[in-house]
């Protein structure tokens, strides 16, 4: 999982990446497939408006998901 911010020039300003590993029951993946799955992190940046994107990819079945947001932190 990678999550980055871009200014409003799309200027890289921080990210992460993480790998997550997952070892999940019947009964706890068709829950999660139903509810979906939260995972926090955290990005240094000022006060301003981003652009946030994350990305996912899962190994096993070389799938790979996208996330865009804008978001505005106050000064």
């Amino acid at each position: 999982m990678v999550c980055v911010a871009f200014d409003r020039d799309g200027n890289l300003v921080d990210g992460t990446q993480r790998t997550v590993d997952l070892l999940l029951r019947d009964a706890t993946l068709a829950h999660l497939l139903s509810t979906g799955l939260s995972i926090r992190g955290q990005l240094k940046v000022n006060a301003g408006n981003y652009a946030l994107r994350v990305v996912v990819y899962e190994i096993d079945s070389s799938r790979m998901t996208a996330l865009n947001r804008t978001v505005e932190i106050p000064y």
